[in-house]
């Protein structure tokens, strides 16, 4: 069984990852299998397993969510075609090349603002999550092995300025640890 993830650019470019073990993690650690150093994705964020001829998702704890079509799930079996959303990133599962077809996902109308001709979905969306501000190639651009570990402010908003600063920070080894008197 071949299964794949599927997200597009902004400009409409598409981007597979195989998933090419049993068990693949997605997250902002450095460590993660597919790694997203983004603020709305955690640490271990989810992960994906693969047994037995199925496919399924289990969110980790994530501080945001793992949803699948809309619905926000701890754990789900995978069929071709669904759609997962952690923080702004969008895949869509592809299974043996099922669906062989894959559309970029249209843009969510957002729910609540005046003159808004968008029906009200009775399913969950991740928090605060502005999908349109965001492009997977931007990840590309982004140079962050030194924030993977730290804990990131839901209000955090890094600026160019603050990544030269991270850039200049030391690293702590176990020779700066003091250790407490028992």
């Amino acid at each position: 069984m071949t299964v794949t993830l599927i997200t597009f650019t902004k400009k409409g470019d598409q981007k597979s990852f195989n998933l090419t073990k049993p068990t693949v993690v997605i997250g902002r650690k450095t460590d993660a299998d597919l790694r997203i150093p983004l603020s709305d994705i955690s640490r271990s964020h989810c992960e994906f397993m693969t047994q037995n001829g199925s496919v399924s998702v289990r969110d980790l704890d994530s501080s945001n969510g793992t949803y699948v079509n809309g619905e926000q799930v701890s754990e789900k079996q995978l069929a071709a075609g669904d759609v997962i959303r952690l923080g702004p990133v969008t895949f869509t599962v592809q299974i043996d090349g099922k669906p062989e077809k894959i559309e970029p996902p249209k843009p969510q109308a957002a729910s609540g603002k005046a003159g808004s001709q968008a029906p009200t979905v009775a399913t969950k969306s991740p928090p605060d999550v502005d999908v349109d501000d965001f492009d997977i190639d931007d990840i590309e651009d982004m140079d962050l092995d030194d924030m993977s570990d730290l804990d990131l402010d839901e209000d955090f908003d890094l600026s160019d300025d603050d990544l030269d600063e991270v850039d200049e920070l030391e690293e702590i080894d176990e020779n700066d640890v003091i250790e407490e008197d028992k």
